[in-house]
């Protein structure tokens, strides 16, 4: 017995004498919990807990007043100068303004920044900040076909055999004895003027230099275009392609033989079959097409010029002009995604990926002694899962707010683990109170004035359930939720109140409208559907479902944790009791839920979404045709027109009205989303031990304004 213990009596004294040898790690003159942080690349954060932290490392040309999150100037020494149209401002830099080397911030480090935020290389989450920038999409759909052209070229055996086998028209293989048919739907032949086109077009355009390559038919690196452009991959556009490259001969005879080919004949599918096996093996083609991608990065810059409306007077002068009016414009240049990028570190960390062509950064450039940020802190220390230290950055221009010396980030993957902290003074504060277990009770000790170190305050917002829109489902299933009187029929049976009051219970208001109510000046959210069970129990039988009757069993999505199944099995209750259908229940871990989601990949799922910047259109987009975050694939043409229209009115009022219409045709027509209730965020501070904590709906802090009273 004494002999097996050994061994674990040494492993337990070489632990001690680890844990006693590991550097003593500073307190920190504020401590706050976080549950996990993702990135420190301003340009890749979508999660509140990085966002927050990209404020106390990164500065934009303007900042906010975290209390009432007005735009404030940051690196910008002023509010913009804005032209009589309002689609150009002219930013002019602090001279003062320093990254944390000592080096001056310029204007060109925000171009660099914006430029490398549109590349789809890296595809930033919120890259529709920088598409309001004149030309900001185009530039990204140019850099996006540049590298899918090229990535096409390496893989065109495969593309090829994937898209017949898709129209079923690829031959079978050599073993499959069974008769082909000749294929009906095979893609019809080429227009007569194709091969004229194709056989010329190298002697028209010999080289792509300083080449006006006009719509439709795209380009490829080194081809200068003008205006918007389409992107569409016919036959014809991809060979036009390959030609303004200047690619080598065979390689554009290959490429030329199979997307001409119109596989109609038994002649045509022998000959396709000997035109993929005359196509120049991968090895071969690797020269030239890391040639294409070496010049795609070269043409990246002068491409952003051409196309972006971005100019650089000077150092300390930045000129924007816009895709349309943007009248939240100076809070989009407060955001992480529009700050700057120190340009040797990015220089020093990005590099082409020459087995996908992908221009990538390397994301070690955001470790300590990499980083060079230009905001209140740097990062001198990060231990995975475990913590992060920011001290005090000395070259901050606007050193004299900064109210303390360093902030600690401690990590805590347990909301328990994470209370007992704050409740024994590890910690500071937390701005993850709602994921407590007993979150409910401590806010009722708020209310009983039994504590007064729990903070519950309305967030700016909507937790909610998306319905999948599309006319079947990923199964091939007709989809019941196609129907808008189905859907209007669900959100009428669910009584929103008895779910705050009785599932959620931290004082949650109910709302029936998408765009928070009461948050935006001079917006009036309309009143939305309201409980209404006998009307919902109509309707649905007006959809073909009189009590249910012939309606399939539909499935709820959503992820673990935080109460969301709780939620879930109320929404069950309802929606069986009233509408006599059956519902399943279907939990996931968000690494699996989140891209389900993303795909529309269910029938109603959970989600939940806090608005980017003070303007209704932050939450009206969501369901604009063709938008990322779209995941019900709703579409609607008056819909999408409202919000062009509004894009387009100058005058605000006029343009809150037209919002105001288009979230109508959201929360009380079409009814695509089933809004519950206004999120409340639970922090957890002593306001008697520290101040300077924001309670503002947008939940972003300013960690450098928090001070300790002492």
């Amino acid at each position: 017995m004494i002999r097996i213990l050994i061994p674990f009596a040494l492993l337990g004294a070489f632990l001690a004498i680890s844990i006693a040898l590991e550097p003593a790690q500073p307190r920190g003159d504020i401590r706050i919990s976080y549950t996990d942080i993702t990135t420190l690349d301003p340009q890749m954060m979508n999660a509140s807990v990085d966002i927050r932290v990209s404020y106390a490392l990164y500065e934009g040309l303007m900042s906010f007043n975290p209390y009432t999150f007005k735009p404030i100037p940051g690196v910008a020494k002023d509010h913009p100068t804005i032209s009589e149209d309002r689609l150009t401002y002219t930013y002019h830099l602090r001279k003062d303004a320093k990254w944390s080397d000592g080096s001056p911030v310029t204007a060109h480090d925000f171009k660099r920044a914006w430029r490398l935020g549109l590349l789809p290389d890296v595809a930033p989450k919120y890259i529709d900040f920088l598409y309001f920038l004149r030309g900001g999409k185009t530039y990204f759909k140019w850099a996006a076909r540049s590298l899918s052209d090229i990535t096409s070229l390496k893989n065109l055996e495969a593309n090829a055999r994937k898209r017949y086998e898709e129209a079923n028209t690829l031959p079978p293989k050599k073993e499959d004895k069974k008769d082909t048919k000749d294929n009906k739907d095979a893609p019809p032949p080429p227009p007569e003027w194709l091969p004229d086109f194709v056989q010329n077009i190298r002697k028209n355009y010999p080289h792509t230099k300083n080449l006006d390559f006009t719509p439709p038919f795209g380009f490829l690196p080194g081809v200068s275009v003008k205006n918007e452009f389409l992107t569409d991959d016919t036959p014809q556009n991809q060979i036009a392609r390959y030609e303004a490259a200047n690619l080598r001969e065979d390689m554009l005879t290959a490429a030329r033989k199979i997307l001409l080919n119109p596989l109609k004949t038994e002649d045509d599918k022998k000959q396709f079959l000997s035109d993929i096996e005359s196509i120049p093996s991968q090895e071969s083609m690797q020269p030239e097409l890391l040639r294409l991608a070496k010049q795609r990065v070269q043409d990246l810059e002068p491409m952003f010029d051409e196309l972006v409306g971005v100019k650089v007077p000077d150092d300390r002068t930045i000129v924007v002009e816009l895709q349309e009016l943007v009248p939240f414009f100076e809070e989009i240049t407060a955001t992480w995604v529009l700050c700057p990028l120190h340009g040797p570190t990015m220089e020093k960390f990005s590099r082409l990926d020459e087995s996908n062509f992908n221009f990538l950064r390397d994301p070690l450039w955001t470790r300590p002694g990499n980083m060079v940020s230009n905001g209140p802190y740097v990062v001198t220390s990060w231990q995975f899962k475990r913590f992060i230290y920011l001290s005090r950055n000395p070259h901050y221009w606007n050193g004299k707010a900064v109210k303390n010396n360093s902030i600690k980030l401690v990590n805590y993957t347990s909301p328990q683990s994470m209370f007992h902290a704050f409740d024994t003074g590890e910690i500071d504060v937390s701005f993850d109170g709602s994921t407590i277990p007993f979150a409910a009770e401590l806010a009722q000790a708020v209310r009983d004035r039994k504590r007064n170190d729990i903070h519950a305050i309305d967030g700016f917002g909507v937790y909610y359930y998306v319905f999948n829109t599309k006319v079947k489902l990923p199964s091939g299933r007709p989809n019941p939720f196609n129907d808008k009187r189905v859907r209007r029929a669900f959100n009428m049976v669910v009584n929103k109140q008895s779910i705050v009051d009785h599932v959620t219970r931290l004082g949650q208001k109910p709302t029936n409208a998408w765009v928070p109510p009461n948050v935006i000046d001079g917006y009036r959210s309309p009143k939305g559907i309201g409980y209404d069970p006998d009307q919902g129990r109509a309707l649905l039988a007006e959809a073909g479902f009189p009590d249910g009757k012939g309606f399939p069993a539909i499935e709820i999505l959503y992820n673990s944790g935080s109460g969301h199944g709780d939620v879930a099995q109320r929404l069950q209750k309802m929606w069986q009791d009233e509408l006599k259908i059956k519902v399943d229940l279907k939990e996931l871990e968000w690494k699996v839920f989140h891209p389900r989601r993303t795909k529309s990949d269910f029938e109603v799922a959970r989600s939940g979404w806090f608005g980017d910047y003070n303007d209704p259109q932050t939450f009206l987009d969501l369901f604009k045709t063709g938008t990322g975050n779209n995941d019900s694939k709703f579409s609607n043409k008056e819909y999408d027109d409202l919000l062009n229209q509004a894009a387009n009115e100058p005058d605000p009022e006029a343009r809150f009205r037209l919002l105001e219409k288009a979230e109508a045709l959201v929360t009380d027509d079409h009814l695509p989303v089933l809004p519950l209730y206004i999120y409340k965020q639970v922090f957890l501070y002593d306001p008697d031990k520290l101040k300077g904590v924001s309670h503002h709906p947008r939940n972003m802090q300013m960690f450098h304004l928090y001070e300790k009273i002492k």
